[in-house]
Parts: structure tokens; sequence; C-alpha cells
């Protein structure tokens, strides 16, 4: 048995410990059996016994008594089960531990104690399963359905970390979770994490089946709803996503989905440049949130991407008066503009917003911002020495802010900053001399000769 990682192992437990169990205490998960043979039904009724006492090694150790002469397609379903909500311990997923809980115990508190010398026991069901479809077995769809959640699981919970890659372990997920699906197998949480799964493998039609299977069983989720929206406009059907964008925004179930509607919508509405529907969407966007600054932002983003200069002028000058002290909002503005290639407004900006700066804070972002823009696009050396110029005013300005004590991250980025653009201007007065030496037919023994220049040719010549 592979041991755990003592050194490793808080934060194995803190990646791996999920917000709730797969299957809830309470939930019947023997229902899910009813086609399996008596024998092994019998086996996974005590193990659910032994599980809504808290049971966990006992469960697991029944199931591995039963199996260990031979896998059995209906008890790895149940040992999947009890591994993913039952583990105590956990490495990667492909190792376990588990305990019987005592009085007043819960798992949530034993998963972080790591005082507890738990045996380890190693579990790799897709191998299982594997063998078991090669030897002819048939796959009962409740392990399909099991497997699919095993795989969408170490995908939240590991990403590219994992034993697998991460292309290997959403198909894993995907084709498990369609087979359930196949069969009408499915809850409302495998529902949402196969919808889930589909999106990152951009499959979005099949997206939108599961999805449509999902509002029927939860008509009232405005979640499912917004998922909907994202969905149709990953299709490009932006009709549809603000059809249920706006399902959303009229009874949306907290502020973060009304956030995340109204962007799906101003999406929707980039896409079909109507400069209609996206003032509807901004205007509402930003009377829904008029202590933050982001709906601002958006609104500068729709006029620059709309072309309206004078609308992008002005809404970039309201936000900024709104946050003036603000790095967020001034380097999202100027990023904006840089993507749309229009580095003149950025800078336009910047000169207005420092000429009616409030104070220290506000004028050591904007030179710092300056220079920052200065640097990103400068093709002379003049302008990268402006670029460091206006750099020390934003460091002058930072000190005398009050802000920003000594020792603060910002004086070491401006400190990288300068080498970084000090070193460009030595490289290119080298490069400067080196060619006004070669133009003038002499060489300077102190300049480093260019590459192709050889001790050979230098002879020759």
């Amino acid at each position: 048995m592979r041991s755990f990682s003592r050194k490793n192992l808080s934060l194995i437990l803190m990646l791996a410990l999920l917000p709730a169990m797969i299957f809830a205490q309470g939930t019947n998960f023997s229902e899910y059996f009813m086609d399996a043979p008596a024998e092994d039904k019998a086996i996974v009724t005590s193990v659910e016994d032994l599980i809504t006492q808290g049971k966990w090694l006992s469960a697991w150790n029944m199931l591995a008594d039963a199996t260990k002469d031979k896998p059995n397609p209906w008890l790895l379903a149940e040992q999947i089960r009890v591994a993913l909500d039952g583990y105590a311990q956990t490495s990667l997923h492909v190792v376990f531990g588990f305990v019987d809980l005592k009085e007043g115990q819960d798992l949530e508190t034993v998963r972080y104690e790591e005082g507890e010398d738990l045996e380890p026991f190693e579990f790799d069901p897709y191998r299982v399963a594997a063998e078991l479809e090669a030897s002819g077995e048939a796959i009962p769809p409740i392990l399909s359905m099991m497997l699919g959640t095993y795989y969408y699981t170490v995908w939240k919970e590991y990403q590219d970390q994992w034993v697998q890659d991460q292309m290997t372990v959403l198909d894993g997920a995907a084709s498990n979770y369609e087979r359930a699906f196949a069969y009408d197998l499915y809850t409302l949480d495998t529902l949402h994490q196969q919808a889930e799964v589909l999106t990152a493998l951009e499959q979005f039609e099949g997206a939108e089946k599961v999805l449509l299977k999902a509002v029927e069983l939860d008509p009232s989720s405005m979640g499912l709803k917004l998922k909907l929206a994202e969905t149709y406009y990953s299709m490009q059907d932006d009709q549809r996503a603000l059809a249920e964008a706006d399902k959303v925004i009229a009874a949306p179930e907290d502020n973060n989905q009304l956030n995340d509607a109204y962007i799906v919508a101003i999406k929707s509405g980039l896409d079909l440049q109507d400069a209609e529907i996206l003032e509807k969407y901004v205007s509402g966007f930003e009377a829904s949130f008029p202590d933050e600054f982001v709906p601002g932002l958006v609104r500068h983003l729709v006029a620059v991407r709309l072309g309206d200069a004078e609308a992008a002028d002005a809404a970039a000058d309201k936000v900024t008066a709104a946050f003036p002290s603000s790095p967020d909002v001034v380097r999202s503005i100027l990023s904006t503009w840089l993507n749309a290639n229009d580095v003149e407004s950025g800078f336009n900006y910047l000169d207005r917003t420092i000429a009616k700066a409030p104070g220290d804070d506000s004028m050591a972002v904007l030179y710092f911002y300056k220079a920052l823009l200065a640097a990103e696009v400068a093709e002379s050396v003049d302008v990268l020495k402006n670029a460091l110029a206006d750099l020390a005013t934003a460091e002058q300005y930072f000190k005398s802010s009050g802000s920003y004590p000594e020792g603060h991250q910002v004086y070491g980025v401006i400190k990288d900053l300068q080498q970084q653009w000090n070193d460009a201007l030595t490289q290119s007065s080298e490069a400067d001399a080196s060619s006004a030496a070669t133009d003038s037919g002499t060489y300077d023994e102190s300049t480093p000769p260019p590459a192709e220049y050889d001790a050979n040719s230098g002879a020759t010549e």
C-alpha cells in the first residue's frame, strides 16, 4: 500500500475537500441499484446503513472484502461513492484513508486533522471499469454515472495537476455521463456537472441538451437559466442568450447572478453591434450596481467597441472621477484602448486626467500607468527615456501620498522596471555605437564585435 505524504497532506486535504458530499446524507443511494443482482443489492443496502452511521471505514472494508476475488461493476459504483463522499484523507483521489466516525465527529473536521495514522487504500476506478468492460461485463448505468462524477471531481480539484492529462479527464467525465444520460439516469447535480464538462470541451449543443433537461427538473432555477444564456452566447445564438439573461435579470437569486446576466447580455449585444440593446443593458447594469466601478468600465469598453470616441472619452472620465485613486480603473481603461490599437486616446486620457487629478494618490497611479503605456509602445530611445522620467515622478507621488509606505510592493515593481528599461537603453546605445563603427570602416576594440564578426574575418580584412 502507498503511504500518505505527511509533508503535503494538509495542502492535499485543502484542495480535495469538497464543499458538500456528492450524495448528501439522507439520499437513498440504494435506489440506483434496483436492477442489480440480489446479492449485490443486499451488500449495497448494508453499506448504506453503515454510511448513515458514519462508519466509512467499515463500509469500505465490506466492499473491499466483497470484491477481493473478482471486481464487480455494481459494487465498483458503490466503492466510488464511498471514496468520493467518505474519505478522511486522500492523495490525488487515487489513495484514500477512511475512519469510522466517533460520536460527535464529522468528516470535515477529521479531514483537517493530520494526527490520524490511517491505512491508505489505492483505488483506480477507471482501470477496474476498463478491465470489467474488456472482460465482457456489462457496465450498469449507475457505474457510468459514478465514473463521470469521479472524473468531474478530480478535474475540479486538481486541473492539470492530476495523474492523467486534463483532456483525458474531461473526456472520461463526458463519455460516462453521456452513457448514464442515455439510460435516463441522472440527478440535478450530475446534470449541472455534465453541462460544465461539455462547456469546458466546447461541446455547446450537448451542454444545451443537458441544461434543458435540468430545467425540466428545476424550472425555477435562475442559475440554470444563466447557464443556458451563457451556452447560447457561446453558440452565437445571441437572441436566445438575451431571452435567458432577461429572465435572470428580472428575478435574480443573488447579485452574482445579476452581474453575470448583465455581462452575458452585454456580450451578446456587442456581437450584434446593436447600440440600442447595449444602452439598455449597460444602463441597467449601472443602476443595479451604483457603487461599483465595473459597470462604468463596461460602458467605456462598449463605446470603444462601437467606435464612439466621444462616448468612450466621456465614460473613461466619469468612472475615473468617481474612483480617482483606483489603479484597476486606470489599468482597465488603458487596456481597452490598447486592445483596440488606439494608444493616442489612452495618452490623451492620461494627460487630461493628470491635469485635474485630486491628489498624490491619483497622480501616482496616473504617472505610473503613463510610464507603462509609453514603454509598451516605445519605438525610440526618447520615448523610453520619457517613460523612465514618468516612472520617477510616479515614485515620488507614491512616497508623498501616505498610502504607500516604505516597503510597499509597488517600489519593488518600480525598481524592476527601471532596471529593465535602463538595460534596454544601454543595449540600444551599444548597438548604435557598433553600427556607427561598422559604417565608418573602423573598429573600436572597446565595443564588442557584431555577431557575424570573427577572428578570421577580422584578420582577412
